[in-house]
Formats: C-alpha cells, sequence, structure tokens
C-alpha cells in the first residue's frame, strides 16, 4: 500500500467525483474544504497495488483509528472516537476493483478528516489521530501480504471573518506522515 498527500486524486480512482462534491475539489493535501462539507482537512488517497495485476476480485483497503485527540486551544475537547475503531470509508469514497477505470491492479480509499468551527470566537480548535490501514478480499480475509502500515494527521484550525484558516503556532502541524504522532496539543 501507498499513500498520496499531495496533486491530485488518481484520474482511475472511481471514488474522484465523491471527494470532489465533499471537499470542493479533487487536490490532495492539507486545503480548505468548500464542498459539501467546510472547514480545514487533510485529504489524501491510499492505494493498494494488487499482484497480479489481473486478478478480478474485490479488495478493500480498511482503515483503523489507533488513538486520537481533539484541542480546543490547548484544552482537551473531548469527543473523540475510541481507540482501535473502524474507520474504513464508506463505498462511494473507495474503487474496491482493481480492474475499474483502467487501474490495472489498483484499489483506492480516499479520505479527508477535516474540522469545521462553527463560529468565529478566536480559538483554535486541533485534530491529532493515528491511523492504521489493510486490505482485505471481499469475504474479510486479509489479502496476501497485506502488511499494513501506520499514518498520523494532525492539524489546526481557525475560523476567521474571510473563512477558515490553517494555523501555525505548533511547529510540525498541519501535515500527514507515516509512522503516529503525539496527540498532545502542541506535539511535545
Amino acid at each position: 500500500m501507498s499513500r498520496r498527500t499531495s496533486n491530485t486524486v488518481s484520474n482511475d480512482d472511481s471514488a474522484l467525483t465523491a471527494f470532489q462534491n465533499a471537499t470542493g475539489n479533487t487536490n490532495l493535501g492539507a486545503k480548505i474544504f468548500n464542498g459539501n462539507v467546510h472547514g480545514c482537512g487533510i485529504g489524501f488517497e491510499t492505494i493498494g497495488t494488487i499482484t497480479p495485476s489481473n486478478y478480478t476480485g474485490t479488495i478493500i483497503l480498511h482503515r483503523t483509528l489507533v488513538n486520537q485527540k481533539l484541542y480546543v486551544n490547548s484544552t482537551d475537547a473531548g469527543g473523540e472516537r475510541l481507540p482501535n475503531s473502524d474507520d474504513t470509508s464508506p463505498s462511494n469514497f473507495r474503487d474496491d476493483n482493481p480492474q475499474s477505470g483502467g487501474s490495472s491492479g489498483k484499489v483506492y480509499d480516499l479520505d479527508g478528516p477535516s474540522i469545521t468551527p462553527a463560529a468565529i470566537d478566536g480559538k483554535v480548535y486541533r485534530y491529532r489521530t493515528n491511523f492504521s490501514a489493510d486490505a482485505t478480499l471481499s469475504d474479510g480475509s486479509l489479502a496476501s501480504p497485506s502488511p499494513g502500515f501506520f499514518f498520523y494527521v494532525r492539524f489546526s484550525c481557525q475560523f476567521t471573518g474571510p473563512g477558515y484558516v490553517f494555523v501555525n503556532d505548533v511547529p510540525g502541524d498541519n501535515q500527514i506522515g507515516s509512522g503516529s504522532t503525539p496527540t498532545t496539543w502542541n506535539l511535545q
């Protein structure tokens, strides 16, 4: 598996339209969402490359939310999802068919974790989440080999008069990466 966090959604990913409708465009990475979803978010595309590339069964890319913390400024906001909970995208944000759209052995999952501050209140809303991902066959058994991988998403957002903005008051914030992140407000 690999993850795309820059550029745009792959042209052969059948979930492209659903992602565009939700976020307002097909760009990946840190962006302001202005589609059906509003606020700050980080769009990413997980890609599973299947061997042999002519395999015709379905493969589902699953995501698990390992742990999460949400903050308002530096105060725990509560409302986090339970550790190790399923966070697999709905089917309209996945392309489970490795032969669809000319993908020739690739399956996809699109996601865009986001925060939508409701008011212009001068507060900074922070998102800190660690994820893991793996792949399964349509019967639920692990695809072999499906080593899984760990990654994180972290960002801070504020609603201002002109709109939503990313806040850069914590070094290393507003990014997605491999491995894990501290889930403290200041990433320490």
